[in-house]
């Protein structure tokens, strides 16, 4: 038995995702609210029976493995890791699924970061690191606990190392440390001449990097400088010292976000740990809900000038809609916290303590922005404020602050309510513009695989439909690609190992075992498939009697039937229009027969029908 497999086996997915979620049980499956996306109706099912979950919301799905690595945000080895520890398996270090590629480059960026670091600590090339350091007030002990590295003005030197301990070129690229010549063959280092700063996930394994230049460097090189996209570092995930700041997160019921690495670092040394960073970047939706399960407050810092502004108003729209407590920190000495906390530590952390609310700081700003009380100055402040309290999710804040403005203007509230609603239109009205062909599409293409989905699911869990679904539905009618793929495997299996007249039913647990020892690719995905048409089929038709879900399945096979028609008549007229361009009048006549009886078989589906 595989490590998995014995997790498994000493596991129940049900007392696994009631950890996270409340569930209620509906017959022999349980029920709750999705913890991946917002939702009020319960959409999210388990099934203690087959061991696996489905989110007919989002249609997120797997086992206890792909839900623990969703909730945790990491990758299958750390799941592994996790599961193990409460089930009491104890892991083989063998286990090739724990040394793939995404383990290979974890491996050398810890091993980059040592090495960095024991560059800073003591070669001679990195005293002009230290140097730096040393003016920006950061200690030994912080270096440490920080693990502040320095990458030698080398073009080779971080390759070559990493090279001589057995690692491959390839590996060493995929991990972000290498750029690939333009000319000729080989790799160059990314980092050189850079105080570091190792970016880890929230696990606190290194995924990434942060690189400063030094003084006398290149003035057309970038300031900072980050690691690339890689297999272990997604930027809209990562935040810097999340994995040291989430207990004081959770603690403080309240996270602190600010722009860059020293922040950070000034902020701990200062005594407000609760704080972690974008890098320079705006706020992502995924950042945000990481967040949102340590605490629901987020206080902003950003740096005082206009850029700084820009970046905190970049990433506000996001946390207006994700209903958090969103506070501003008003810096009081100096453009940004590391500033601030180098000239007065104390100052820094009464500012954090001391927040306001984001729609505070946004009246304060715009007060004083235009502080007369004409006409102007007042259509200005509401068209400041209007979108941003427009875009607050939290119906009952939004009417505060609605209420608030409405004071201010002097002005009837409901007034003031239009106003926001013809904003909200507006914004509204320039999405719809922006994807109104390509949400068409989808609709016409989900309508379709829809009622496909209705016409498997019922054959999967309810099989003694089978045959009559086999008789009346040719492969032809399923369009969608893996759906048809399915259907063609639950044809063959039915007409080769089912003899209903020897007493031969089918069985969905043995159809399955079929699936995955069928060679090829893709039979894990049509697994998949199968668990979420069997929670569809039983969400959706396990309180119809036998006589009506003969009916709907009759009504499914004639629509998909129909859709197929459609689909050939469109094709046979396009041949027509083309034959008779070229006037080939046998070939008109054939198609014209071809169309004729095409025709009579939707009259008779439509015939039915009445």
């Amino acid at each position: 038995m595989s490590e998995v497999d014995e997790i498994k086996s000493k596991l129940d997915i049900v007392d696994i995702v009631s950890e996270y979620v409340q569930m209620k049980q509906v017959g022999t499956n349980f029920k709750a609210l999705c913890p991946f996306h917002s939702e009020k109706t319960p959409s999210f099912m388990v099934s203690r029976e087959r061991q696996i979950w489905h989110c007919f919301g989002c249609s997120e799905g797997g086992d206890m493995f792909t839900f623990v690595q969703k909730m945790e945000n990491v990758e299958f080895p750390e799941a592994l890791k996790i599961l193990a520890q409460k089930a009491g398996v104890k892991l083989s270090h063998h286990d090739p699924k724990l040394h793939d590629q995404k383990n290979r480059i974890l491996d050398i960026l810890e091993l980059t970061a040592k090495f960095w670091f024991k560059i800073l600590e003591a070669h001679p090339n990195a005293q002009i690191g230290r140097e730096y350091l040393k003016e920006r007030g950061i200690s030994d002990d912080i270096r440490e606990e920080f693990r502040i590295g320095f990458a030698p003005e080398s073009w080779d030197a971080t390759n070559d190392f990493l090279l001589k301990k057995g690692f491959l070129e390839n590996d060493i690229f995929l991990s972000g440390l290498t750029i690939k010549k333009e000319r000729g063959s080989g790799f160059y280092d990314r980092f050189r001449n850079r105080i570091i700063f190792p970016i880890k996930n929230p696990q606190g394994e290194v995924v990434g990097f942060g690189g400063r230049i030094m003084r006398g460097a290149d003035e057309k090189l970038a300031k900072y400088i980050n690691s690339p996209q890689t297999q272990v570092y997604n930027k809209s995930l990562i935040m810097y010292n999340f994995d040291k700041a989430k207990t004081e997160i959770k603690k403080n019921e309240r996270a602190v976000v600010v722009e860059g690495y020293m922040d950070v670092i000034a902020s701990w040394k200062a005594g407000v740990k609760n704080v972690i960073a974008t890098s320079g970047t705006a706020l992502t939706r995924d950042q945000i809900a990481l967040i949102k399960r340590y605490a629901n407050t987020i206080a902003c810092a950003f740096d005082a000038d206009a850029a700084g502004q820009n970046a905190s108003f970049r990433g506000i729209d996001l946390l207006l809609q994700s209903d958090v407590n969103i506070q501003v920190i008003t810096i009081p000495y100096g453009k940004d916290p590391d500033d601030c906390v180098r000239n007065d530590p104390e100052a820094w952390r009464l500012a954090a303590k001391n927040t306001k609310s984001f729609m505070e700081y946004m009246f304060s700003i715009a007060t004083r922005k235009y502080p007369g009380t004409g006409v102007e100055e007042k259509k200005n402040i509401g068209k400041m404020l209007l979108p941003y309290i427009a875009r607050i999710s939290n119906t009952i804040e939004q009417s505060h602050w609605l209420n608030k403005l409405a004071s201010y203007l002097s002005m009837p509230q409901e007034a003031l309510r239009d106003a926001m609603y013809k904003v909200k239109e507006r914004t509204a009205e320039n999405r719809i513009v922006q994807r109104k062909e390509t949400e068409k599409r989808k609709i016409t293409k989900s309508r379709q695989t829809m009622l496909e989905e209705m016409l498997l699911a019922i054959a999967l869990k309810f099989s003694d439909h089978l045959p009559f679904i086999i008789d009346e539905t040719s492969l032809d009618y399923i369009k969608n690609k893996d759906l048809n793929e399915l259907y063609k495997r639950l044809i063959l299996y039915y007409t080769k190992y089912i003899h209903p007249f020897e007493g031969e039913i089918f069985e969905y647990s043995k159809f399955a075992i079929y699936l995955e020892s069928e060679d090829g690719e893709g039979q894990n995905n049509l697994q998949s498939l199968c668990d979420e048409l069997l929670f569809f089929a039983e969400r959706d038709f396990s309180e119809y009697d036998t006589i009506d879900l003969k009916k709907e399945l009759a009504r499914v096979i004639a629509d998909v039937h129909r859709h197929h028609l459609s689909l050939v008549q469109e094709e046979i007229k396009q041949h027509l229009e083309m034959a008779e361009m070229e006037k080939d009048s046998d070939r008109i006549h054939k198609l014209s027969i071809e169309h004729s009886r095409i025709m009579d078989e939707l009259n008779a589906l439509n015939s039915q029908e009445i």
